[in-house]
Parts: C-alpha cells; structure tokens; sequence
C-alpha cells in the first residue's frame, strides 16, 4: 500500500509541476511585451531568448521553482512518508529536464545555473514543510 501511495503521489506530483510551471510561466508572460515576438522558427528561438530581459529570466526561474516547490509538496502529501523519497524523486527528475533545457536552449549562464542548482533543493524545502505540518 505504501508503494501504491507513493506511485500515486508521484504521478500527480508531477501533474501539479508541469501545471503549475505553466500557469507560472503563463503570469510571466503578461509581464513582459516581448512574448508576443516570440519566433516559431527554432533557428530563430535562440537569439529570441538572449534578446530577453533579464526579469523574463527571473520570472521563468521562479515559475520552475515554484513548480516544482508545489508538486513535491503534494507528492509528499499523498505519499505519507516521512522520508524524502517524494522529494528526492520530484527534485531530481527535474533538475535532470533543467539541466537537458539549459543544453538544448541557449540561456544566460547565470539562469541555467540557478535554475538547475534550485530545483533540488526547493523540492527538499516542499517536503520539509509537509514534515513540519506547518501547512
């Protein structure tokens, strides 16, 4: 049962980042004009991006953190576990998708660092929370 608590809270772990990742990024993109430019055309994408200003990059770091603080938190909720097994799990996964986004897409260094470098430890914060009951 608790195998099947975990899975479940894995699963919609996951869910809730990539929901709450783009509707982050979505807040974010109202902010900033430049959005409405972007280009379709993948040789074109690169440039676009490092036209960006650096708030867009700040905003788009804290939809992922934010993303991610929200479905470690609620993997952690279903699962049940004390230890950081949901967490690790969330974290890991994507800082792994940071990591291949920052290869793939061409971003300022200082963005692909912190966003790789957070997302681990933002998730160990959601489950350290779920642990404090404080919610």
């Amino acid at each position: 049962m608790r195998g099947l608590k975990l899975g479940l809270g894995l699963l919609v772990g996951f869910v809730v980042v990539g929901l709450g990742i783009f509707y982050f990024e979505n807040i974010g993109r109202l902010c900033f004009d430049e959005y409405s430019n972007a280009p379709y055309d993948p040789e074109n994408l690169d440039a676009f991006i490092m036209s960006l200003p650096a708030g867009a990059f700040l905003a788009l770091l804290l939809a992922h953190v934010g993303g991610v603080f929200l479905g470690a938190l609620t993997a952690s909720l279903i699962a049940g576990w004390k230890r950081y097994v949901p967490a690790i799990v969330i974290g890991v996964v994507l800082s792994s998708f940071s990591f291949i986004n920052a290869y793939e897409i061409q971003h300022p260094l200082w963005y692909e660092i912190l966003d790789v470098a957070l997302v681990l430890p933002t998730a160990l914060s959601a489950h350290k929370i779920y642990l404090s009951r404080s919610i």
